[in-house]
């Protein structure tokens, strides 16, 4: 909502009417409710009201003048099914989907009766029979009208929606529904029901109503029930003739919180909420036809609203007629209010946990603006009570809102007050979650930990009391929390039933109950403390517990008594540091012992009389015990200190001292440091010492200034680290400026210094003294700073939305200043009021000097305030197409998250774009919806073959009339077909769409012979038994040559025009597999090979048999003497090598094959030599 219509949030909605003259208004995009104007007329002497009604008549005359029609862009379809009662709606585009319609677990989006007029009405919706023709307005009116009350609930619903509500039917819409809603308890309200008549009718100021009431409470047929619940929460009514007095003794009320005072004559009470309540009646009331809710509503905020997961709606309506309805009698109130769950959220019982936190958040978000704007009047606490129903009164169209509820009296909630460290508040967080057991923080990031009694805690993650939630398990939700103690980055709670649970993370909560205590069962824990676990080598927690006189060691695993004799300890409390732990006895004595329970420390009788407040230690080296207005320091060594207060104090332990906060002051206590003893103890004559009084004396010109920086020459760096080490100890800007004076002048003196420990405390010392001034309120030590770390210092300035001075500390401290900006950016979204474009150009300006700023965490927030038009905006300037495409998903752009993947062209985003869209659409949308877009096409048609989903792909095919491409798959899918008939009937149905195009002929060819194939060898297994089908053309010829079938063979080559060449490859490897040399041998001697011989050879060779290989070598005559020569040497052919050398007189040729030869073979080459020498 706007600023302008928040003021008015919590205006009763019975209160108004409609001012027609702003209607215009209404039509505007910004998610508001239309102003309302003046209920009453009344002539008052002046013509300002007479024209305000004459303007309001002419609006409503000319309200329908307007020209509606049916726009491209958001233009929806559906399909109006009557047996089903529903509408079927084609592609959903536009925002009205957000929060209107149903889908199903095919993604079909469904609408109801009256969403289906509603859309028709304002001309977002064309609706067709299914049969094709379309409806005309009076056709759907008839088709979504037809029971009693259908029309006056339409007549609700429209008027709502107009005004920007969002509504969706209540479980309890049909007749026929059972009657709880949200609870699965079967409660029957006794007293607050009553009470909730009576006050329905209090309100109305008159003292007829209360003559009504208490008639009612003395005539009625259950008066002996009434009288029990009035004698139960102890309500005095009689004299009832004295009750009207009340009012009238006050002649004049001025505001409304004197008006409830006066109202207060009821106790303060809480519905009762146990299972079975014995009813006034004689049966379990249910709610009736027309009091029964029909329509669940919430405020105007779409964004936010979900409709798979609605949060609990702010308004619950029951729709009634004047014209065939009576007043509710008491039974009907009450079976109406029982109906709907108790709004305290102690007692709400939701399906889960999570929805509970959601709705928990939502209505935590409301009240907190609420109370910024301004404080919750009594009175309309009151009104919205425990529960409530409106009912909205239907008379001939004049629609009327009443509010029937139980209320309170006097049960507000609480809140949760934030301040500073200076006592300046920042934040009220409203608290309805039942009674707190647990108040503490988390060190880093700095959140909020709330446990409630109920076993829920609460991490408020920012100071506008966001946050999220989670339970300690079924365990802490039905023993109750009784008490928590927190670390840094987790707790321990503490069970009624003496059982402990721990939270270690908060980011990702996972309680664990600690080792069972159940052989101390009946004993009492007199205190407990918690051992954090990055003090424990397991890195587990640890609870130590006082029972008896001793202590338990409690882990996850067991419980180890350590046998101590000195109890029973009324407080226990571990050093910051995890080494100590301090014992205080229910006796007075204060015992310090190591965290093993090896040693004692020391031991101490105090003078208390009774149990203290707190034990805490104060660093490392005090223990400080706390007593009303009075805090007990005992040191190392015994000694003690008391500290007195003007008022009860609370001290809060640190690493490096204590604080103590009270009424009027916050404090901080710590060890003074060696360093500091040092330098300013009286008569100290430290190099650091000397080296201050060094800088006063050169102040005052002295020459003793230059000797002693002689006398400490030699330890000057001490000296100077000193000064610097003390000056971050310092609070006082004076001494800080002292020391650090006396360390710069030092280091002067000293050649090749390191100075970043100098600048660095310059830098840490400024920043600290920024951040304790008033108007901050962080009251940090130095210490604290370094181990919180600079970078955590700014993360907490920006929870405080400090920005500047968030953003100058960083520019001081040379940090990063992008977490600045982005902070900077989601508060501006947020609370800024100016227009999206002006908000957007602001952020980029400021954002464009940052390379590569992503402004995906500031478009989510705009998206999650309800500004959709700025977060879409914002997402254009997302440098990476990874981030910001999921970003317009999640705010349903998703035709502009595709076209961004487009751009991107990266094809794994452009899959994860149409994954998402295909899960979100029917499968007939999606296929339209890229249909336009070629490379998302394509994609997708990659991602379904890669899975092999032919079935997909297939409908994708059809539904973009791809005829080509679905033969194709179709011809695909017949290889793997195993029944023929199928797979010649699927051939055919190819063959028939590739003759459609004269560019598929040889395609057309090719399926043919496929087909013609198919027949072939389907008789080919008749006949020899054994298996041709899926066999090619050369593999079937192949088979059959193995089986001695030659003739067939050759039917089947010239039946499908194998080439020759084929034909004698095919029939040579066939007669190598059978090894039928003889055959082989035959069929090469039978006519001149069109292959030649030297396949004959290569193949025999390759089959092993090299005396075979040597029979086709003198036959390759179509190759040189020189590779015959190599054929021969290579199947150990020796002697004809020789023979071939000598043909051919290649001396060389006989000398190299020489080596080779046997003994005999080389006599005849030695030979051959010489004939050949002899002839040269």
């Amino acid at each position: 909502m706007s600023n302008e219509d928040a003021g008015d949030a919590e205006i009763d909605i019975s209160e108004e009417q409609q001012d027609w003259r702003f209607l215009h208004s209404a039509t505007k995009s910004n998610g508001s409710l239309p102003k309302r104007g003046e209920k009453d007329f009344e002539p008052n002497g002046t013509n300002i009201q007479s024209k305000a009604l004459e303007e309001s008549r002419e609006a409503m005359y000319t309200a329908l003048q307007g020209e509606r029609g049916h726009y491209g862009k958001n233009h929806v379809t559906a399909v109006w099914y009557a047996d089903v009662n529903k509408a079927q709606v084609d592609v959903a585009k536009g925002p009205l989907f957000n929060t209107i319609g149903k889908s199903d677990s095919n993604g079909k989006v469904w609408l109801l009766p009256e969403e289906t007029i509603y859309m028709v009405e304002r001309g977002s919706l064309e609706c067709f029979y299914p049969q094709g023709a379309p409806m005309s307005l009076q056709a759907v009116y008839a088709a979504c009208i037809q029971n009693k009350g259908d029309l006056e609930r339409l007549q609700v619903y429209t008027y709502l929606k107009k005004l920007g509500f969002i509504i969706q039917r209540a479980k309890s819409y049909d007749n026929d529904y059972p009657t709880v809603e949200h609870s699965p308890y079967k409660v029957v309200p006794q007293t607050p029901t009553l009470y909730g008549y009576v006050s329905l009718l209090l309100l109305n100021l008159q003292k007829s109503f209360y003559a009504t009431v208490f008639d009612i409470l003395e005539h009625t047929d259950n008066n002996k029930y009434c009288k029990n619940i009035l004698g139960a929460h102890r309500l005095h009514l009689s004299p009832v003739s004295k009750l009207p007095q009340i009012i009238i003794d006050r002649p004049v009320y001025h505001d409304y919180a004197s008006v409830y005072n006066d109202l207060d004559i009821i106790p303060h009470h809480k519905p009762p909420h146990s299972n079975t309540i014995s009813a006034p009646f004689d049966v379990l009331d249910e709610p009736e036809y027309p009091y029964r809710v029909a329509f669940n509503v919430w405020k105007p905020n779409a964004s936010a609203f979900k409709k798979s997961n609605p949060p609990a709606p702010d308004f619950r309506v029951a729709v009634v007629s004047t014209r065939d309805t009576r007043v509710p009698t008491l039974r009907q109130t009450l079976a109406l209010l029982n109906s709907v769950p108790v709004t305290e959220s102690g007692f709400m019982v939701h399906n889960s946990r999570k929805k509970r936190a959601l709705e928990a958040k939502a209505r935590a978000e409301r009240e907190g603006r609420a109370q910024e704007r301004q404080p919750r009047n009594q009175t309309w606490a009151l009104k919205d009570g425990w529960r409530n129903v409106i009912l909205a009164v239907s008379d001939a169209g004049v629609i009327s809102f009443t509010k029937v509820t139980d209320p309170g009296f006097g049960e507000e909630k609480t809140s949760i007050s934030i301040y500073t460290g200076a006592g300046q508040l920042i934040k009220k967080i409203p608290w309805d979650n039942g009674r707190i057991r647990g108040l503490g923080w988390s060190a880093s990031p700095e959140h909020l930990i709330v446990v409630s009694e109920n076993g829920n805690a609460r991490c408020y993650y920012d100071f506008e009391g966001n946050f999220t939630q989670f339970s300690l398990g079924k365990l802490a939700e039905s023993n109750g929390v009784l008490e928590c103690q927190f670390w840094d980055n987790g707790f321990v709670a503490l069970l009624s039933n003496n059982t402990f649970v721990s939270v270690s993370k908060y980011d990702d909560p996972n309680p664990r109950p600690l080792a069972s205590t159940a052989g101390y069962a009946d004993k009492s824990i007199h205190s407990w403390a918690i051992v954090p676990p990055f003090y424990q080598l397991g890195q587990h927690v640890e609870v130590l517990i006082s029972i008896d006189n001793t202590v338990l060691v409690l882990d996850t695993n067991e419980a180890r008594d350590k046998y101590l004799e000195e109890g029973p300890f009324s407080h226990m409390s571990v050093s910051p540091n995890g080494d100590f732990i301090a014992l205080f006895t229910v006796t007075g004595y204060l015992w310090v012992i190591t965290s093993d329970f090896h040693r004692k420390v020391s031991d101490l009788k105090t003078d208390l009389a009774g149990k203290p407040d707190q034990l805490l230690w104060c660093g490392n080296h005090a223990v400080a015990v706390v007593t009303g207005d009075e805090i007990l320091l005992v040191g190392p060594h015994g000694g003690t200190l008391n500290l007195y207060y003007d008022s009860p104090v609370f001290a809060v332990s640190e690493i490096d001292g204590m604080r103590t906060i009270t009424e009027e002051k916050h404090d901080f206590y710590t060890m003074v440091p060696e360093s500091t003893v040092n330098i300013f103890k009286i008569g100290s004559v430290s190099p650091a010492a000397i080296l201050l009084d060094c800088v006063e004396q050169l102040d005052r010109n002295s020459p003793k200034a230059d000797e002693n920086l002689q006398i400490i020459r030699a330890s000057l760096p001490d000296a100077v680290n000193a000064c610097i080490e003390a000056a971050g100890y310092e609070f006082e800007s004076y001494w800080q400026k002292a020391l650090l004076k006396a360390a710069a002048f030092g280091k002067a003196a000293i050649d090749l210094y390191d100075s970043d420990y100098f600048v660095q405390m310059c830098e840490y010392i400024r920043v600290l003294n920024v951040v304790r001034q008033i108007n901050v309120g962080l009251l940090i030590s130095h210490t604290q700073l370094v181990a919180l770390t600079p970078n955590k210092l700014i993360d907490r300035l920006l929870l405080r939305k400090m920005h500047l001075l968030a953003f100058k500390c960083t520019e001081y401290l040379r940090l990063p200043q992008y977490k600045v900006y982005i902070h900077w950016a989601c508060s501006k979204v947020r609370i800024s009021n100016a227009d999206d474009e002006t908000v957007c150009r602001e952020i980029v300006a400021k954002l464009g000097a940052l390379s590569g700023a992503s402004y995906e965490e500031i478009a989510t927030t705009a998206y999650e305030e309800g500004r959709n038009k700025l977060a879409i905006m914002l997402t254009h300037y997302e440098p990476r197409p990874g981030k910001q495409v999921p970003l317009l998903l999640n705010m349903n752009e998703q035709e502009l998250a595709l076209d961004n993947a487009i751009e991107s062209f990266d094809a794994n985003l452009i899959i994860y774009v149409l994954l998402y869209l295909q899960q979100k659409l029917t499968i007939a949308a999606f296929f339209r919806f890229i249909s336009d877009k070629p490379m998302a096409s394509r994609c997708f048609e990659f991602y379904c073959k890669q899975l092999n989903n032919h079935k997909l792909l297939s409908d994708f095919y059809y539904q973009d009339d791809r005829r080509f491409e679905s033969a194709q798959l179709l011809l695909n899918q017949s290889f793997k077909e195993t029944d023929l008939d199928v797979q010649q009937d699927t051939l055919k149905e190819v063959i028939q769409t590739f003759q459609e195009s004269k560019e598929k002929s040889f395609e057309v060819k090719a399926i043919e012979e496929q087909s013609k194939l198919l027949k072939l060898q389907a008789q080919l297994e008749l006949d020899y038994d054994s298996t041709f089908v899926g066999q090619t053309v050369s593999q079937t010829i192949s088979t059959l040559l193995s089986m001695s079938q030659h003739s067939r063979a050759v039917k089947v080559k010239d039946e499908f025009k194998v080439p020759e060449r084929r034909f004698y490859w095919i029939k040579l490897q066939a007669y190598i597999a059978r090894r039928d040399w003889d055959e082989l041998h035959k069929f090469a001697r039978a006519k001149k090979s069109p292959i030649g011989y030297l396949p004959f050879f290569n193949q025999c060779y390759k089959a092993g048999s090299k005396r075979q290989a040597l029979l086709y070598v003198p036959m390759c005559t179509d190759v040189s003497y020189k590779q015959r020569i190599d054929m021969y040497i290579q199947v150990d052919g020796i002697r004809q090598a020789a023979q071939e050398a000598v043909k051919a007189k290649d001396l060389q040729a006989l000398e190299e094959l020489e080596p080779l030869a046997t003994t005999t073979v080389r006599s005849e080459i030695a030979d051959f030599v010489n004939q050949l020498k002899s002839k040269n």
